[in-house]
Parts: structure tokens; sequence; C-alpha cells
């Protein structure tokens, strides 16, 4: 659950957070503030007080998730639905003497139109980081479809006279993925490889067992469907903005086509298992690397979806911190 709908909840139930100085404070009538809850605030409470530092900010795409210290920031760019929060226990990680700050996209408020194109997304953050951050140089990282629109800042940065000292992906595919010629041979192979799934995964249940199973994956077909024929307009925005600048944040995505970028590529892969279930098309990267596409693995049982939570944020946030003190042999 995104923290601001998280948030919400609790206001519906009279609950108040703030915060002062480093600490969440909170307030709730008598009863409302179980065990169970006081938990989840406990788990979230990096994630609430990155976000309710960001609410002052305006309309600044900048979001920081850890602003304390004097090393030169990094920016991350987050995935299609533009939660930047899942950087902060990346961010945390990272310690008090690297600061980490985002970039959320504009429209994720409902303030204004999406972007529509990765170019022009790319071109609004640099405006905004060269601001933030006059003369560089940048260390920039993108999860997901981040990874995409990252590629492109640093593009445009570097077509701006700017240094791009580290360029980080974390398991992002490759655009080209989604181009036609490559559609039936990756459906093809996705679905070879799901049916060997659900069949071993049958093998080992009771008759009962494998007819709720196949219940329960028709759902998911159904709702797979339905979600995929139903159109988003502007007039979703007021009702669902955050849905409507996700759908639009990936057709701009899938539309990117990316030329070649002159230095190196760092991407972290959530493991192998996540390789293998994308056909490693994260790879098709190494293409648009002159520079070379340095892989780093990540450990058994992560995936994409959880690569930035834990118990797996304090890996990466130690791989990128290593990669913050190699000197940069991009050209």
């Amino acid at each position: 659950m995104m923290v601001r709908i998280f948030l919400e909840q609790l206001q519906t139930s009279d609950v108040k957070v703030w915060v002062e100085g480093d600490r969440l404070r909170c307030n709730a009538p008598q009863g409302v503030l179980t065990p169970a809850l006081q938990e989840e605030l406990r788990k979230r409470k990096p994630e609430i007080i990155a976000f309710l530092r960001s609410t002052s900010l305006g309309n600044s795409s900048l979001v920081p998730i850890q602003a304390k210290g004097s090393r030169i920031p990094f920016f991350g760019f987050p995935g299609h639905n533009g939660d930047v929060f899942c950087f902060v226990r990346l961010g945390q990680y990272m310690g008090d003497d690297q600061p980490f700050y985002a970039l959320q996209p504009p429209g994720i408020e409902g303030e204004c139109e999406p972007l529509t194109t990765v170019s022009d997304l790319a071109a609004h953050y640099v405006r905004e980081m060269r601001t933030f951050l006059p003369g560089g140089p940048f260390f920039l990282g993108g999860y997901c479809a981040g990874g995409a629109i990252a590629f492109e800042v640093a593009q445009q940065l570097r077509a701006q006279g700017e240094t791009v000292a580290l360029f980080v992906m974390f398991d992002a595919i490759c655009p080209t993925a989604s181009r036609l010629h490559n559609v039936p041979s990756f459906l093809i192979r996705y679905l070879r490889y799901r049916v060997q799934y659900h069949m071993k995964s049958l093998a080992k249940l009771s008759a009962r067992d494998k007819a709720r199973y196949l219940m329960d994956r028709a759902r998911n077909i159904s709702r797979m469907v339905n979600s995929s024929f139903r159109k988003t307009s502007k007039n979703d925005v007021e009702h669902d903005f955050r849905e409507y600048l996700a759908d639009t944040t990936l057709a701009a995505v899938r539309a990117y086509r990316p030329c070649v970028y002159p230095g190196r590529i760092h991407h972290f892969f959530a493991s192998e298992l996540s390789l293998k279930q994308s056909f490693a098309r994260q790879r098709d990267w190494g293409k648009f690397a002159a520079g070379g596409l340095q892989v780093h693995i990540g450990p058994d049982g992560c995936v994409k979806d959880t690569m930035l939570l834990e118990p797996f944020a304090e890996f990466f946030a130690n791989r990128l911190r290593e990669c913050l003190e190699i000197p940069s042999s991009t050209p």
C-alpha cells in the first residue's frame, strides 16, 4: 500500500501524524491505536517521515529521501507509478553521509496533465536537478520503468555539458522488448515458462487443491484481461489520477527509442531468478552502453518487487555505495 493511501486511511480514523525533527509523532482517539497499527507505523516510519517532509516542497519534483550528508547526492527515478518512497529503505542503508533524492513525475497529485514522452519527462527532471545542483557531477539511478527515464536524463545531462559520474539501473527491462517484432517470441517464451511453472505447482497438490488453484489462476487472468482492455481517459484523472499517470508513463517508456549512451551502465538485477523470469531482457541495455554494461546480481529469493525492500535493500545499498567509491571510467 502506498504511503499516501495509508495516511489517508489514518485520517478517516482521526489519527494524526506529524514530524518533529527526526521523530514521528502520533495522536489518536482512545482504542484506535491498536498494537497492530502501532507496529505498522513503526515499520513505515521512514516512508511516512519522507512523505510528510516532501509535502512542504510545493510543486518541486525533488523529494528528499535522505537529505543529510555532504557527499554528492544520488538521484533516484521510480517505476511507472511514480512512487518515490520505494527508495526509502535503500536511502536509509546508504548512510547519513550520503544524500539521496528521488524525482516524482508532474501530475502525480492531479495538479496537471502527466507528461507523455520520456524526453519531456527527462527535460523536466534535468531542469530541476541542475537548479538544485549546478555544475554536477551527477549520480543517477532508475528502478524498473524509471531505468529508461534515468537513461534519457543521463543523455540530456551529457548533451548539456554535465558530467554523469555514475549511472545505475535497478532491474529495468529495455524498451526494445516491447517492439513489435520482439513481442511474439517474448510471449511464446513467457507462456512456456508459466505453463511449466504451473504444471510443477499442480503436481504437488491434492485433487481439491488443484481445483482451487486453477480457479484462482482463472480469476487472476480475468482481472488482467479486464484491466488490459479498460481504457483510461482524461476524464479519469479526477477519479484516479495516479492510475492515469502510471498508464501514461508506462506508454511513454514503451514508445521510447534509446540511442547509444557514451558511458557505462551499472545494472543491478534482483537475482538470477528475476533474470530467468524476464528472459534477461534487462541485458538488452548493453547494446546502448558504449562504456559497457556492468552486471550486479542480487541474492537468491529476491525479485524485482522486493529488491528495494527488507531484507534485500541493505544488500543493494552496499553494492551502490561500492559503485559510488569507484572513480568514473566514463568518457
